[in-house]
């Protein structure tokens, strides 16, 4: 990651914008004008809630887009394929329809966590110092 390797261990100047949970957080970086998630270094905090359903939009508009991307079928003998073979997408369909917008119960203190880290960083200028990057490549850093 270039972000990682040009800053790694400097103090760069950022706004936190957003606390996702008590260790991530959307930060926007002042001399980049970019937004990067970062995770606090060192620490290990329960999550907080968050819509279940986010993983429902998510796998519908994955099947949208598959069937909008769907490779047309090869034509027969010279023959022209005008007609629509392409079903209803009943499944979004289902979706739209619920009304249930369950939310994932948050682990024990994990809305306090996320209280925690929002009142003293949330929309305040802060320090970042990147550390590292884990498996997954999200920024790893100390806040300051």
């Amino acid at each position: 990651m270039a972000l990682l390797a040009s800053n790694k261990g400097k103090p760069m100047e950022a706004i936190v914008e957003q606390v996702r949970d008590g260790s991530s957080l959307l930060v926007y970086l002042l001399p980049e004008f970019q937004f990067v998630q970062v995770f606090v270094a060192r620490i290990q905090v329960p999550h907080a809630s968050f819509s279940a359903n986010i993983f429902y939009l998510i796998n519908i508009y994955l099947r949208i887009y598959m069937y909008l991307i769907k490779v047309p079928s090869e034509k027969k003998n010279g023959e022209n394929n005008n007609s629509d073979s392409r079903g209803p997408l009943r499944s979004a369909k289902r979706i739209s329809a619920s009304s249930s917008f369950n939310e994932v119960s948050p682990d024990p203190f994990g809305r306090e966590a996320k209280h925690f880290t929002e009142i003293r960083v949330l929309n305040r200028d802060v320090r970042i110092v990147l550390e590292g990057v884990d498996k997954f490549s999200n920024l790893i850093g100390s806040v300051y």
